[in-house]
């Protein structure tokens, strides 16, 4: 099992316990995060309390650290339900992931000053392209029909969104 480097967890704690479990929870949790890291140049620590079976900032400033929190408990929700399904999820994670574009779309299409000034759409912006562009899905838990599915359908919002950046220019 090759973990993230910014994963702090009580190693003898998880051996002691669910073992499984835990363990595959640091393994998607940590595809993930370098993941994270990766695209948005972010070094995002996490620490695992395998007793709570959650994944809590090491540090509270980190810029976007909430955003991954948010999702990858999200994603491990739906996951570790007994009811999983899938395709339940996919369908679920592009509804959200589409009407965030659709906010930032609508806002740059036809109130392009406000957004030009207002920092926090700026902001949303670059996290939103920088976190799902160039074949983003959640690793570890989609099958890899899923995955390319996911891949393929949340490239398409992207896209949707990137058509009116030009906007941005003017």
């Amino acid at each position: 099992m090759k973990l993230s480097q910014n994963i702090i967890y009580d190693s003898k704690g998880v051996q002691e316990s669910n073992f499984e479990f835990h363990t595959k929870q640091l393994e998607i949790v940590s595809l993930n995060l370098d993941d994270f890291n990766s695209r948005l140049k972010s070094n995002i620590k996490l620490n695992y309390n395998h007793k709570l079976n959650v994944f809590l900032l090491e540090s509270d400033n980190e810029q976007y650290g909430g955003v991954f929190v948010r999702h990858i408990a999200h994603c491990l929700a739906f996951y570790n339900d007994d009811n999983w399904v899938e395709d339940s999820f996919i369908i679920r994670d592009l509804y959200n992931i589409r009407n965030t574009m659709i906010n930032l779309f609508y806002h740059i299409k036809y109130d392009v000053d406000h957004f030009k000034q207002d920092d926090s759409l700026n902001s949303e912006l670059r996290l939103f392209i920088g976190r799902f562009d160039n074949e983003y899905c959640p690793l570890g838990i989609l099958s890899p029909n899923g995955s390319q599915y996911y891949k393929q359908e949340v490239q398409k919002i992207v896209d949707e969104l990137k058509s009116v950046l030009h906007f941005l220019d003017k």
